[in-house]
């Protein structure tokens, strides 16, 4: 049997057949010498299974996690709850505000046309925004009662037209004297809209 002999080529070992391994790169490290350089390359510490199965496994490690969670979220919600008293939006309040606002306006410029014999009263925001809102009600009632009136003449016509174009003799034969004057009809109206 014949050993595989090993190559240098390239920074790579190659075998004579084709597998191929790379070279294990060796770390070089710097001096002792030098001022910190013990802290960048300190050994690593050998691995402590008895920690580690008392972090992962034990009820007071487990406790302790729950309670800093807690802890955290407790202090989340409280940061919370003041952000948003700093940000709160009181729309009671700007409704008041404005309201009062209107009024020192309105009791200015009724000053003023006192003053100048004249006394008008001016309509308030809520005042105007009601009329508005009467005015659309009036309109929506108007144009309810336009459209059931159009619908009962509409159905007024559609039932005539039923009972002409529905009329049977005693023996259930159509009768044709119904059909001929409404066809006479359209045709009339045909040629009046043209």
């Amino acid at each position: 049997m014949v050993k595989n002999k090993l190559i240098q080529d390239g920074g790579q070992k190659t075998r004579d057949n084709f597998f191929r391994k790379t070279l294990s790169k060796k770390v070089v490290k710097p001096s002792t010498s030098g001022e910190g350089s013990d802290d960048l390359f300190a050994k690593k510490r050998p691995f402590n299974k008895n920690k580690w199965r008392s972090e992962k496994y034990s009820f007071k490690n487990k406790l302790e996690n729950w309670k800093d969670k807690r802890t955290e979220y407790i202090r989340h919600g409280y940061y919370k709850e003041q952000n948003r008293e700093k940000n709160k939006f009181d729309v009671n309040k700007i409704y008041e505000e404005e309201e009062r606002r209107e009024k020192r306006e309105d009791e200015d410029t009724e000053q003023v046309k006192e003053e100048n014999g004249l006394k008008r009263h001016k309509k308030s925001f809520k005042e105007r925004i009601q009329e508005e809102k009467e005015a659309k009600r009036a309109e929506f009632l108007r144009k309810k009662a336009e459209k059931e009136e159009a619908l009962q003449k509409y159905q007024k016509a559609k039932m005539e037209k039923f009972k002409k174009l529905n009329k049977k003799t005693k023996r259930g034969q159509p009768v044709m004297k119904g059909r001929i004057e409404y066809l006479l009809e359209k045709i009339q109206r045909s040629v009046s809209d043209t």
